[in-house]
């Protein structure tokens, strides 16, 4: 099973022509060009790409924890196909969906969560080293700048797509009214592909496999997501 992340042909002439006016306005173009929903909770690091996507009709699912925003978008990859995007904002929004994130990262999902951050002249009395939380969860994260944001999102869908992993887009809270410096025109978008069915084994490959259970007195069959995959 493949899904494509969908992109109209115009895109790369609206992203050259349209003025984008701050950060998380050119994080949200991003998000209507590689996703069909977002999933999450609103607060202060986040409120501002919540707005700017709402407003525009896209499709957001809230939810009434953290955790549930990202397995929530976990969920709909499995089901769908389709990439994954979550978001929550900084500090205690973000440390509520570690477990749901690390589950995510153990199952190789590729999904984005997109989360408020400190400030990028230095963290305030109650920030948290995020950054070092995901690490510690096998997660990169991608702090944006004000020099190409888009670039950057783009970037992280298209190597969460190809290396079938989750990422964590951090928007600095001291950005979130930024002008952007520069609008990217972005490459096309990576094809999304499933992991592919294992080759089925022939009969005499099975045979020994069957005669081994056969033979068991308490036979015990380990079965993953690669064989739901594969049937």
């Amino acid at each position: 099973m493949t899904a494509v992340a969908d992109r109209p042909a115009n895109a790369a002439a609206s992203l050259a022509t349209e003025a984008i006016a701050t950060v998380p306005q050119a994080v949200a173009r991003v998000v209507r060009e590689r996703a069909t929903v977002l999933f999450g909770l609103m607060g202060n690091g986040n409120a501002h790409l919540i707005s700017e996507l709402t407003s525009t009709g896209f499709p957001f699912v809230t939810v009434r924890h953290e955790a549930g925003a990202v397995a929530a978008a976990d969920a709909y990859f499995r089901a769908s196909g389709q990439p994954a995007t979550a978001t929550v904002t900084y500090g205690a929004g973000f440390t509520n969906t570690l477990t749901a994130l690390s589950e995510a990262a153990i199952a190789r999902i590729p999904l984005i969560l997109i989360v408020g951050d400190a400030p990028s002249s230095g963290p305030r009395f109650f920030d948290v080293d995020q950054v070092g939380m995901a690490a510690a969860a096998g997660v990169e994260t991608v702090r944006l700048d004000a020099c190409d944001p888009a670039a950057q999102v783009h970037d992280a869908y298209d190597r969460a797509a190809a290396e079938s992993r989750p990422i964590v887009v951090a928007i600095p809270y001291d950005l979130v009214e930024v002008p952007v410096q520069a609008a990217t025109q972005p490459a096309g978008a990576p094809q999304l592909t499933m992991p592919a069915p294992a080759t089925a084994l022939s009969a005499a490959e099975l045979e020994p496999l069957i005669a081994a259970l056969r033979g068991a007195e308490r036979p015990l069959i380990i079965a993953g997501r690669g064989v739901v995959d594969s049937a």
